[in-house]
């Protein structure tokens, strides 16, 4: 019977771990009636759309958006949705992962260009922008003209893309309609390709336009060329989802929506520039391409060539300003210096004077580093001892529970025993417990001084919590011929707490009553309401507490003057565990005693 409670948690951690692998399971439509549900969010870094910042957090613009999304469903349908990042390895693993995804809510970012090929094995979202490409080459190769240059210069050059990509795409389409050969070399999906171009000496690739626009922005004097050629434009990026999912519905009515054109200005504001996204949305909808990306250009080289200029003029006044500051700084240092030279020597009566002072303070502090070394000492000896403390108390817990699960195996295969050979095998399983229940103690007071406790709030009826505690009990009472009674209250008593540590804070009062009163006395449990609370008292017929007692009744490791009265032992941790437990639960305990007249504890909660 021991071995039950072990055999609860494991069936209650079995479920846990099913109910959140099957929150991945979920359709949207399940996902309305069950009001929560978990995405699975592959993704593989493209900035500016989704990456990690040097903390580990996600940032992005589909980061931004998804975000957004979640906040949706959550204010429109109460949906609660739980986003599980999950980095691929590269751009296409990320692509296949989701083509293979058996679960409805698996998600796929990492900017994601709508293709017709791609439609045949995931499904796709509305665009939350517009796919524009655009070719870019090496410095040193010329902007071709027409179609001839084209041909004749690009023959044989090397284009950088990366693989699986609409990059790649593009330069094949590029090369079946033009009817030439050039070398395809492929870069890691991490690799900046427009970088690549930058350094090589005769290469080209394709890249989408806002990474372009964005480098252009802060660098209008790199060292590529954008090719006169029409721009690659296909229906615009957005996210992907297996075939048999649903999400897209919900995801396609948030991108849709009023809010949604509220907040997106804003984030790509943050992560590309409001004048790039707003020249992307005009360039997605015009017919002359090349004019506005000419003209763009050219506003982008204005401007830097006039932030220059204006550069230059701030360096000019700064340097007629460092002049003049210079000057004035010179004289300032002779004035100073002929002070310095008159005040030296009362300076070097005063140096006496301040070695002496000097001395005493390095003396004071070689003592207080001696101090502090000692503290440091004493303070690292003191947490070996706790860690000490702690690793025997689990270490202990194997032995102990293999004793006590031997000797009830000894007395289930033996029903022959005798009485006496009988009742040493109770004493040793008594034994057994006791010995695990101040393990325990030891443990519960450890997980508080260390801040780890982890509360599970829930609402619980007091009543039958403390009914079934109290019946708990009762052979225990029996033993000393103790009479237990419990009066419920009228009715359901319900209470906000963690219904493991209320019952511990139960068990340990009546623990107390039982082992320190007498043979023939009787302790009652009442349960009952008091305004807006619900108030449990726990009555003993014991010997009461001290003068002495009172001061330190809820202190670690305190031995009270009364003692047990059947030879049980006592750690000194209950009724602090009880005190540290109730007050996390927002309750009250406090206790009314007589000395030689029985004691009363009582807890308060908060009614719900």
């Amino acid at each position: 019977m021991k071995r039950l409670p072990v055999l609860i948690v494991l069936l209650c951690s079995a479920f846990a771990a099913d109910g959140q692998s099957a929150a991945g399971k979920l359709t949207w439509a399940q996902a309305l009636k069950t009001k929560k549900a978990t995405l699975y969010i592959y993704w593989y870094e493209s900035r500016p759309f989704i990456y990690q910042d040097q903390n580990g957090e996600m940032k992005g613009i589909e980061h931004e958006i998804l975000t957004g999304f979640k906040d949706y469903v959550r204010e429109k349908y109460r949906v609660d949705l739980t986003l599980q990042w999950k980095e691929t390895q590269n751009f296409e693993n990320t692509y296949l992962t989701v083509c293979n995804e058996k679960l409805p809510g698996a998600f796929g970012v990492s900017a994601f260009s709508i293709t017709q090929k791609r439609k045949e094995r995931v499904k796709f979202t509305l665009p939350y922008m517009p796919d524009i490409s655009v070719l870019i080459s090496s410095k040193n190769i010329p902007i071709v003209q027409n179609g001839e240059e084209f041909d004749k210069i690009f023959s044989g050059l090397e284009a950088i893309t990366i693989k699986g990509t609409t990059y790649e795409e593009d330069l094949h389409k590029l090369k079946a309609e033009r009817g030439i050969d050039f070398k395809m070399r492929y870069v890691p999906s991490y690799q900046n390709i427009l970088a690549t171009i930058s350094g090589s000496e005769s290469a080209f690739g394709v890249i989408d336009l806002p990474t372009y626009m964005v480098d252009l922005n802060k660098n209008a004097g790199m060292s590529v060329n954008r090719q006169n050629i029409v721009p690659f434009k296909r229906e615009g990026l957005a996210f992907i989802t297996p075939l048999n999912s649903d999400w897209a519905e919900p995801v396609n009515e948030y991108l849709s929506g009023g809010k949604f054109q509220l907040t997106i200005d804003p984030i790509m504001g943050k992560y590309l520039d409001h004048s790039v996204y707003n020249f992307m949305e005009d360039l997605a909808n015009s017919a002359d391409n090349e004019v506005m990306l000419l003209t763009f250009e050219k506003e982008i080289q204005h401007r830097d060539q006039q932030g220059k200029s204006e550069q230059i003029l701030r360096e000019s006044i700064f340097r007629n300003i460092l002049t003049a500051s210079i000057t004035v700084v010179f004289v300032f240092l002779v004035i100073i210096f002929l002070l310095y030279r008159k005040q030296n020597k009362i300076n070097q009566q005063l140096t006496n004077q301040k070695k002496e002072i000097e001395d005493q303070r390095l003396n004071i502090e070689r003592q207080n580093a001696q101090l502090e070394r000692r503290n440091e000492q004493l303070s690292h000896l003191n947490e070996e001892k706790n860690n000490l403390i702690k690793i025997l108390a689990h270490d202990l817990r194997t032995p102990i529970n293999q004793v006590q699960g031997l000797a009830q195996l000894l007395l289930l295969e033996n029903p022959s025993f005798n009485e006496e050979q009988k009742d040493s095998i109770h004493r040793i399983i008594d034994s057994s417990i006791r010995l695990n229940t101040m393990i325990g103690k030891i443990l519960d007071v450890d997980a508080i001084e260390s801040n780890r406790i982890n509360l599970q709030l829930e609402t619980m009826d007091l009543n039958t919590l403390t009914k079934r505690v109290v019946g708990s009990f009762e052979r225990i009472a029996a033993k000393k011929d103790i009479q237990l009674a419990f009066s419920a209250a009228d009715g359901p008593m319900a209470v906000k707490g963690d219904i493991l540590y209320m019952t511990e804070i139960i068990e340990n009062l009546i623990s107390n009553a039982i082992k320190f009163s007498e043979w023939n006395k009787k302790v009652v449990v009442a349960l009952g309401a008091c305004e807006v609370n619900v108030r449990l008292k726990i009555q003993d017929e014991g010997p009461g507490l001290t003068d002495e007692d009172k001061q330190k009744i809820f202190q670690k490791f305190q031995r009270l003057s009364a003692r047990p009265t059947a030879g049980e032992y006592s750690t000194g941790l209950g009724l602090s565990i009880v005190k540290k437990y109730t007050e996390l639960m927002n309750g009250r305990v406090w206790y009314e005693s007589t000395e030689g007249a029985g004691t009363a504890f009582f807890l308060e909660f908060p009614k719900v």
